[in-house]
């Protein structure tokens, strides 16, 4: 059996013209076609989902329209329909269409995924071979300058920030690092 699903008017405009022209051509019926206004409201899709059978026809405008902002979810719904044996056809991703769509996306996003880690790791190594990986250091005659002004108390601390050039988290880890290893040595 035939059955489409189609968002109304979602997030950014959209043309169906396409996916209506697909409805003629194919002649589904009034009944197996199920819509949603937006992309909030989902009902129309989970009407659609419930009366699938396996080796049913689903055809929409977009993958997108079965779910727009969680790509877990669109996941969820591509399993569910492999695993109902239910054909699913994309105007908008044909290559993603007949057959296994959920098994071809995952896929897909393993290989992203191995390029993006690939792409990553090559320049955390170029970043370690140039140093530049991590907070640059600061050097112990700031931090120095920044206790004694400090322990003055004659200093506001934006004031020491500026004339020392560190942050202020940084100043007050070093008060706490001096004060627990004067601390130390009390006990």
């Amino acid at each position: 059996m035939l059955y489409s699903y189609f968002v109304e008017s979602g997030f950014k405009a959209h043309d169906n013209t396409e996916l209506f022209k697909k409805i003629n051509e194919l002649e589904i019926k009034m009944s197996n076609i199920y819509t949603d206004e937006n992309f909030e409201a989902k009902d129309g899709l989970d009407d659609c989902l419930r009366g699938l059978q396996p080796r049913d026809f689903l055809i929409v405008r977009s993958l997108l329209d079965l779910e727009h902002k969680d790509a877990k979810k669109l996941q969820k719904i591509l399993k569910e329909l492999e695993d109902k044996s239910v054909e699913l056809i994309s105007i908008e991703q044909p290559e993603l269409s007949h057959g296994r769509t959920y098994s071809k996306l995952r896929e897909v996003l393993r290989i992203d995924k191995y390029f993006r880690e690939y792409i990553r790791e090559k320049y955390f190594r170029k970043a370690v071979e140039q140093g530049r990986v991590g907070r640059p250091r600061i050097d112990k005659e700031r931090i120095e300058q920044a206790l004694k002004m400090y322990d003055s108390g004659l200093f506001k601390v934006k004031e020491i920030r500026e004339i020392a050039g560190i942050s202020k988290t940084k100043l007050f880890e070093e008060v706490r690092k001096q004060r627990d290893l004067a601390n130390a040595q009390i006990c």
